[in-house]
């Protein structure tokens, strides 16, 4: 299990009140790869309607 993996379930275990935790993986992607695509979900997750 990786660390993302291990940490995303133990904030989401915790059951933190108004806390919504969303994981996403990207395969064969690295950290600079996705920086881009992470800032963008991000921000749609973060102001969703």
């Amino acid at each position: 299990m990786s660390g993302t993996a291990h940490l995303a379930g133990v904030l989401a275990g915790r059951k933190y009140p108004g806390l919504k935790v969303v994981t996403e993986f990207h395969p064969g992607m690295g950290h600079v790869d996705v920086v881009g695509t992470a800032v963008v979900r991000g921000l749609r997750t973060l102001y969703a309607r």
